[in-house]
């Protein structure tokens, strides 16, 4: 039997383009990684969920994070949604356990427990593979 030939089409072009547009260490990974990591790290100051340092550590996980190009962004947005999940529903989590009221601040410690491994492998991939490129299923059944 004679194996099908699939062209490339658009939608795929179109998909490496666009995550093309945002490589590993390039001015404008570094410039969203920066405006985003300091918004971050000041709004945890600001609500007392994280202390100085803390907020320096989780500055320095979300700019390495995000300046890793696609992936790092996509592992920082998975940061942000568990954030947010542990802060839903907090006044009835409070009356089923008394010490979900309390808000702690977060060290230096704390943030990197969470994020250490996540953010060596993502260096680790941004140097030694380079940008995020798209899978091409469609490459296999090219005669």
């Amino acid at each position: 039997y004679p194996i099908p030939t699939i062209k490339p089409d658009e939608t795929n072009q179109r998909q490496q383009t666009e995550i093309n547009e945002m490589k590993p260490f390039c001015p404008k990974s570094i410039a969203i990684a920066t405006s985003v990591a300091s918004l971050i790290a000041a709004r945890g100051v600001k609500r007392r969920s994280l202390s100085r340092a803390g907020a320096l550590t989780a500055w320095m996980v979300g700019f390495l994070s995000i300046a890793c190009g696609t992936r790092g962004f996509v592992l920082f947005m998975f940061y942000q949604i568990g954030t947010m999940a542990t802060k839903y529903k907090k006044e009835f989590k409070v009356t089923k356990d008394g010490d979900a009221g309390h808000s702690s601040v977060r060290g230096p410690s704390q943030v990197l427990a969470c994020s250490a491994i996540a953010v060596a492998c993502s260096l680790y991939h941004a140097i030694y593979y380079g940008e995020e490129k798209a899978l091409n299923f469609n490459e296999n059944f090219e005669e």
